[in-house]
């Protein structure tokens, strides 16, 4: 026996899950030497957003997931110099350098990098949500040594 249901609430085995899970995203294309590497959104992995070297596989360590907040609305999640991936963690906002972090942990945001041809330092947008609301965005050149810091 069926039943009538209201408009839109009847079960379906159709979810927004099931259409998604296996539909990978490709986006910001790099070039670095003869290496060309992307950003993979992989919705089957809770939406994580992975850096991947061509012939090389994940580029960035398991778990973490390049993709920043920086406007609210993100971009310029990572950029590739000399073999090294820089990129936003989407959990704590800092910059990495491959699987080490460069920035502290302090809720601060970044990105669009671009890096200096010798390497040694990138430039990027640093965005700082102050105590009372003021959001505070500005230019940033970091030393991908040290992390040593200059607006």
């Amino acid at each position: 026996m069926s039943s009538v249901l209201p408009y839109g609430s009847w079960p379906s085995p159709i979810s927004a899950d099931l259409l998604v899970e296996k539909v990978v995203g490709l986006d910001q294309l790099r070039v670095d030497g003869d290496d060309l590497y992307w950003l993979e959104r992989r919705p089957a992995e809770a939406g994580r957003q992975v850096v991947v070297r061509h012939g090389g596989g994940d580029a960035i360590p398991p778990g973490a997931s390049a993709r920043t907040l920086v406007h609210e609305y993100g971009g310029g999640d990572y950029t590739v110099s000399l073999g090294r991936v820089i990129f936003s963690d989407f959990e704590s906002q800092r910059i990495f350098v491959d699987d080490t972090p460069l920035t502290p942990d302090d809720g601060t945001r970044y990105a669009d990098y671009d890096v200096h041809p010798e390497g040694g330092v990138v430039a990027c947008v640093r965005e700082r949500h102050l105590d009372g609301g003021e959001v505070v965005n500005d230019i940033l050149v970091l030393s991908l040594d040290d992390g040593a810091a200059r607006v």
